[in-house]
């Protein structure tokens, strides 16, 4: 089934198509909300229609990701097979058309019982995660999808992994053409004078130093209160110790929350249980 693309998304393809046939390896670089697993879902598409050897790899570092990534692709009309933790490893993916892989799953394995695969498709590419996996595949076509581009590890930058960027849209492009929401802004008043800054952003420890009191636990769930009462939540924390502390902060005041932390057992039943409105407030942490 051919899905209906923006203009923008269109355009984008068709830039990174061009860039692709000169320099090989491509950042494709498009903000949160706009879409780049449908894009790169219709890229997966055209790639597969053109030859009928062609080969796609699509790697992935989150379950989310892997669930969303996959949907988007087999609603853009491609069959896929897929490879995450727990999964034995058959014949058929060495023979199949389009695989979906958890980057670490794949790490873990042989790299040449897969064969070879004519394009490589990293979402969220400015993480380390994927180095490995590009090294290997250091002939094939690799475009890079990222809101971000900037890498996670300074010791290896984009640049040594991807030799040009297509670029699309910005943020305030897509408020104005109707495709994102006008977001509001609330800021809580603390003092900050402590806070620390190292390449470009505030220090984890600064940050927790400065959230971490009883008057700024009670404050923010206080302000969401007045202004969000009645909305499904996303709490975002500085560490472990701050997203527990904000969780119970937000239980003591009887309002349905949870969180997720790294290694959660419950993680998919909690993310359901958010989906469904059983968790109205879900407090994160990496």
């Amino acid at each position: 089934m051919k899905v209906k693309l923006r203009p923008y998304q269109s355009e984008l393809i068709k830039q990174t198509a061009r860039k692709l046939a000169k320099r090989q390896r491509v950042i494709m670089c498009a903000p949160t909300g706009s879409g780049k697993t449908v894009i790169f879902s219709e890229i997966i598409r055209r790639h597969l229609e053109s030859d009928m050897f062609n080969r796609v790899l699509v790697l992935t570092h989150r379950t989310e990701l892997f669930g969303q990534t996959i949907s988007s692709v087999v609603k853009a009309g491609t069959t896929v097979t897929e490879l995450k933790a727990g999964m034995k490893t058959e014949r058929i993916h060495a023979e199949c058309r389009c695989l979906v892989a958890m980057v670490e799953t794949l790490k873990r394995r042989k790299l040449e019982q897969f064969g070879n695969f004519t394009l490589i498709i990293i979402d969220e590419a400015h993480r380390a995660d994927f180095n490995k996996i590009i090294e290997h595949y250091d002939n094939t076509y690799i475009i890079g999808a990222t809101a971000t581009p900037i890498s996670a590890s300074k010791k290896r930058p984009l640049k040594n992994y991807y030799n040009d960027i297509a670029i699309s849209v910005g943020i305030n492009d897509l408020i104005e053409q109707g495709y994102l929401a006008t977001p509001k802004h609330y800021k809580a008043q603390f003092d900050d004078s402590n806070l620390k800054v190292r390449a470009g952003e505030f220090t984890s420890a600064s940050q927790f130093e400065t959230m971490n009191n009883k008057v700024q636990y009670e404050n923010h769930v206080d302000l969401w209160l007045k202004y969000a009462g009645n909305l499904k939540t996303i709490v975002f924390c500085i560490n472990k110790e701050h997203t527990l502390e904000t969780t119970r902060k937000f239980q003591d005041k009887g309002i349905s929350c949870n969180h997720l932390l790294s290694g959660d057992k419950d993680r998919d039943k909690k993310i359901d249980s958010f989906r469904s409105g059983d968790i109205q407030v879900l407090v994160n942490c990496e």
